[in-house]
């Protein structure tokens, strides 16, 4: 791609313990007009949650047949889970686990309670002071009654 380099630091707002931010490096590819973006963090993660998956299932004695049929797809789709196939829907991972009674973690993986920087960046566009309105005007809730 013309004007934009191959490897680029993409700032994810993360923000560890001592404060530092993180900086995550990507990489674009142009494979046949289609631009791709790839981030080896990310493929680590769904690494990580593929291999956490096929654990669980293991655990829970859940033959790979059953576990596919539960989440509507074949045992070749769930194989490519389980190894974090970052080509792979996220709807599929996402039935993944539900069917191991997961869904509730998946559900609060980005709630607001658990963003601290998110909470800590609104806190900062909070104003100063609060006004009231000039006598001129009405009053919010009042009525000519």
């Amino acid at each position: 791609m013309k004007g934009i380099p191959d490897i680029l630091p993409l700032i994810a707002g993360d923000i560890d313990n001592n404060e530092f931010l993180n900086i995550h490096y990507i990489h674009i590819l142009n494979i046949g007009g289609f631009i791709m973006v790839k981030s080896f963090r990310i493929e680590n993660a769904l690494r990580k949650l593929g291999q956490d998956i096929g654990d669980a299932r293991k655990r829970r004695r859940i033959p790979t047949t059953l576990m596919a049929e539960r989440m509507g797809v074949t045992r070749v789709t769930l194989s490519r889970i389980e190894k974090g196939d970052p080509n792979v829907n996220m709807g599929a991972y996402a039935m993944a686990i539900m069917v191991l009674g997961k869904i509730e973690d998946l559900e609060m993986l980005v709630d607001r309670t658990k963003d601290p920087l998110g909470l800590d960046m609104m806190e900062e566009s909070l104003p100063k002071r609060i006004r009231l309105p000039r006598s001129g005007k009405k009053a919010m809730g009042s009525s000519d009654a």
